[in-house]
């Protein structure tokens, strides 16, 4: 059922950045290309926040969610779980009634997140550490001071080792 959702997206583009969080927009090289009279063409870029999926009961649901405000909502085992505006989740197209929130690159980093158990020293460390391999905490105004920005390190060169991947469907 998940290779469906497989439309050229990049992790950027669900856990956002060290500096903004996620635009639910897809970015993948591919993403926003169509073939128009036997060209390639730079199509409409593929809203993530509109993709919907049938439920068992073929209700559609959305896949992603932005929450606007303050709110809690019921997990799959009937608990309440405390949500803040600007918190993404993602509706599970395997399991009906399974959700979960997609935590945010920018939050890992932030001590002062919405959700304290999001920030991690390790992460804020990894991603703000400068080419002098000294100075880290804050985020550079300019990107080339930092040692891993996205431009020349992808975030699944570390990641991929511990963390359950995307490949095959969606990187």
């Amino acid at each position: 059922n998940e290779p469906r959702a497989a439309i050229q997206i990049g992790c950027i583009d669900c856990h956002g950045t060290i500096r903004k969080k996620a635009t639910l927009t897809a970015s993948g090289f591919a993403a926003s290309l169509s073939v128009k009279d036997d060209k390639f063409d730079q199509g409409v870029v593929r809203n993530l926040a509109t993709i919907r999926f049938r439920d068992p009961e073929g209700g559609r649901v959305l896949l992603f969610q932005t929450i606007r405000a303050d709110t809690k909502k019921k997990d799959e085992n009937g608990n309440e779980v405390a949500l803040k505006a600007g918190d993404v989740i993602q509706n599970s197209m395997v399991v009906p009634g399974r959700w979960w929130r997609v935590k945010q690159t920018t939050d890992t980093i932030n001590p002062n997140a919405a959700h304290p158990e999001d920030y991690s020293v390790k992460s804020r460390y990894a991603k703000t550490i400068e080419t002098d391999n000294a100075t880290w905490g804050d985020v550079p105004v300019d990107d080339k001071l930092l040692a891993h920005r996205d431009e020349n390190m992808t975030c699944f060169a570390c990641h991929s080792s511990w963390m359950t991947s995307c490949f095959g469907c969606h990187l």
